[in-house]
């Protein structure tokens, strides 16, 4: 009998240890993402489970919610047998999803605003050699966010190193920041926001103002909450919660918060290293790739792995990050990954030229849906620029970063029409002063009154022209008679030889009626200087 019961109680003890190694399962979706109607967009999935288990197969379902947990909401897709349900296809359709080594991922396409915006996916282990089959599924799900509408959310991420001084960001769009009226950030240890109770943090309209700033995206802003000199104890979930008028319906508010990370920079035993080179050079312009490799602890298979890239020291801003909001404005749009950690940096400038540093975040399942993390740095990469110095500007406040390149067409086309202009400005002007020394061209007014030449006191005027071109008429033609006044001697010109004569020399010939320009020259019989008057 007692052989029995110790046999029981062995039983007993040996599946309450295989039921709670079976219990470290876990899922990992990303908290939100934004979308537009007509978009399609791929939610992953990432889930763990015992390394002793070996599954004969792995189905993968998703459920669609409106908010809360995805709980008992109806199933949409089931990965495995490709089964869907066809009622919803009214506001999406599912073009199929991916699998991989403990990764599913559903690809939809957004026909038009969904009634039920969360997405849960769920993983259950047909296990027909040992026994209880697995089931579980992600808590918070994944939120569509519509552009265009008032929204909150947060990064799923925040790496900080000890004794640093963090932000907490809390995105909001489409909300003006003269509307909101509250702002509080909780912190807890679960990953629903609704569970975390303890307040870190919590802003009046009076203070909101101060902890604003513009984000490179429109109609975008960031809170930044800060965490002063970051310890390990920091450590956790926090979940932003935004009062606004109107009011922001809570499906769009964020259901999973921001985990922050820490990391000991005097940690001489880390639980695996990553590894990037000491030196690396790159033309401006071009396009540069900083390799970085890492290790993973021996007999673990992360459940998520996240990298981050920071720049000038281990506590500097970010090149890159997976949520592309925590990159710095000069590196935004510009920086990507290559591979499975390698920086990927393009258009380089002259203020690229700093040290990076690779950051590795590991996250590892502890229980059921409950997860720890590990995050570690390598020792730095200097990249030094070379090549023709360029020109760049700075834009605050976004500190964006422009590199002058080849001018546009439009704008070669404008230089080239002002070096026309000014090229034929110039030929008038040599053309004038030709014209002008040659007599052709006239100063002043030639006009004068034939009173106001007298013997022995009048000379030519300056500037005048002193060799007028007659017209090719001979004298004996025009001259009608000659009469004398005064000592100013004037001649009666006929006006048909004159229009002939000008008519030689140009296909117009002037009217009669038109005003005629008759020029006399004088001779003063003793002093030699000639007079020239113009009659109208």
């Amino acid at each position: 009998m007692e052989t029995a019961k110790v046999f029981l109680l062995s039983l007993l003890i040996q599946g309450y240890i295989c039921i709670s190694k079976a219990q470290n399962v876990c899922t990992d979706q990303p908290g939100s993402i934004r979308v537009e109607k007509k978009e399609t967009v791929t939610i992953p999935c990432y889930f763990s489970y015992p390394e002793n288990i070996n599954p004969t197969r792995v189905r993968v379902s998703w459920r669609t919610a409106a908010s809360g947990r995805c709980a008992q909401n109806d199933f949409i897709y089931n990965h495995t047998d490709k089964w869907l349900n066809t009622s919803y296809q009214w506001e999406f359709t599912v073009q199929g999803g991916i699998m991989t080594d403990r990764m599913a991922a559903i690809t939809i396409t957004i026909l038009k605003k969904l009634k039920k915006s969360m997405f849960c996916c769920r993983i259950e282990l047909d296990n027909y050699n040992q026994s209880p089959d697995l089931k579980w599924q992600n808590q918070h799900g994944t939120y569509m966010l519509f552009k265009g509408e008032a929204s909150v959310e947060q990064p799923d991420v925040v790496l900080a190193v000890q004794d640093e001084d963090v932000a907490i960001p809390c995105i909001v769009h489409n909300i003006k920041p003269e509307s909101i009226q509250e702002v509080t950030l909780r912190k807890g240890t679960s990953d629903v926001c609704s569970e975390n109770k303890d307040v870190k943090t919590r802003l009046g309209k009076d203070k909101i103002k101060e902890y604003v700033w513009q984000s490179p995206q429109e109609n975008t802003w960031k809170l930044l909450l800060p965490i002063r000199n970051v310890r390990s104890s920091d450590s956790g979930q926090y979940c932003c919660d935004v009062k606004a008028t109107p009011a922001i319906p809570s499906e769009r508010q964020p259901a999973h918060g921001t985990q922050v990370v820490t990391v000991d920079p005097k940690d001489s035993t880390p639980e695996f290293t990553a590894t990037q080179p000491g030196e690396i050079s790159a033309q401006r312009g071009d396009a540069v790739t900083i390799n970085c490799s890492y290790t993973v602890p021996p007999g673990q298979t992360p459940l998520w792995t996240g990298v981050f890239w920071r720049v000038g020291g281990p506590s500097g801003i970010h090149a890159y990050h997976p949520y592309r909001l925590m990159v710095d404005s000069s590196y935004y749009g510009r920086t990507d990954l290559e591979g499975l950690a390698n920086l990927r940096i393009k258009d380089i400038v002259e203020t690229d030229n700093a040290t990076y540093y690779c950051f590795v975040m590991l996250k590892f399942c502890t229980g059921n849906n409950s997860a720890s993390s590990v995050i570690h740095y390598g020792g730095g990469t200097q990249l030094t620029i070379s090549g023709k110095p360029q020109v760049t500007s700075t834009m605050k406040p976004t500190h964006l970063t422009t590199t002058t390149t080849a001018a546009h067409p439009s704008e070669v086309w404008k230089i080239i029409v002002g070096f026309v202009i000014l090229l034929i400005l110039i030929i008038l002007c040599v053309v004038l002063v030709i014209l002008k020394k040659k007599g052709i061209i006239c100063e002043g007014n030639t006009r004068r009154d034939p009173s106001s030449i007298t013997s022995g006191s009048a000379s030519l005027p300056q500037g005048k022209c002193e060799n007028v071109p007659m017209p090719d008429i001979q004298p004996e033609d025009s001259t009608v008679g000659q009469e004398s006044s005064d000592g100013v001697l004037y001649a009666r010109l006929k006006m048909e030889p004159l229009q002939q004569g000008a008519g030689k020399k140009s296909k117009e010939v002037p009217s009669s009626s038109d005003s005629q320009v008759l020029y006399a020259t004088v001779k003063h019989p003793e002093s030699n200087v000639i007079y020239s008057t113009v009659h109208r």
